[in-house]
């Protein structure tokens, strides 16, 4: 006589089914130990030597590496280009790497500080950033925003939600922000922050701020 096997007895031959084929994928594709120690090992290294080589003493060098870096490498490597290029002190490389962040079309955080403000035109303040961000029990309006392509005939980068508005341009000295069309001028610090001050509407001229990172 042929005994049917059980719920229990399917459940257990399931069970081993599952466990045989789960430890041949993990033999058959699994990392092995020695693998990963190597590859471990191996990417701070490469990291360090990506930063020797962004800093090179020979400052065109320097530029081209961050040129071709921001174009065509990782975003690991991106970031790490962009770190030493906002934190350089020669100023076509800082201006280079602001650049470059600037056509990755990020979507910028803007902090615009209204602590200084008097009650009334703070009143102000408070709707424009309530209708268009946010407002921290810090007096802080905040939003943020995408930057949209460059504008060749204007140079400069425009909004992505007003393509035809320009929202930053460069120099080898500073930032200008437009916000609403007026520009707002600013400094890249060597933390990668850039602040200045800009006009908000109804409200006067107030500091802001945004970091430049990806």
């Amino acid at each position: 006589m042929i005994r049917r096997p059980t719920e229990t007895m399917r459940h257990a031959l399931v069970w081993l089914l599952t466990t045989f084929l789960f430890a041949g994928t993990l033999y058959a594709e699994g990392l092995s130990l020695d693998d990963l120690e190597a590859r471990a090992s191996k990417a701070p290294d490469e990291m360090s030597r990506l930063r020797d080589i962004l800093s090179n003493p020979d400052p065109d060098a320097a530029l081209r590496a961050l040129s071709i870096v921001m174009e065509e490498g990782s975003l690991e490597q991106q970031r790490i280009a962009l770190e030493v290029g906002v934190t350089s002190t020669n100023p076509a490389i800082r201006r280079t790497a602001i650049e470059a962040y600037l056509n990755t079309k990020p979507a910028v955080t803007f902090s615009f500080d209204g602590s200084a403000l008097g009650t009334s035109t703070f009143s102000w303040f408070k709707q424009y950033f309530q209708r268009t961000g946010s407002m921290t029990a810090e007096k802080i309006g905040q939003y943020t925003y995408s930057v949209g392509d460059y504008l060749e005939q204007n140079k400069c980068w425009s909004w992505a939600n007003w393509p035809e508005s320009c929202m930053f341009t460069i120099t080898d000295e500073n930032v200008t922000f437009f916000l609403r069309g007026v520009p707002g001028p600013a400094v890249l610090h060597p933390d990668g922050v850039v602040k200045g001050s800009v006009t908000v509407p109804n409200a006067g001229s107030v500091p802001f701020s945004f970091k430049v990172s990806l």
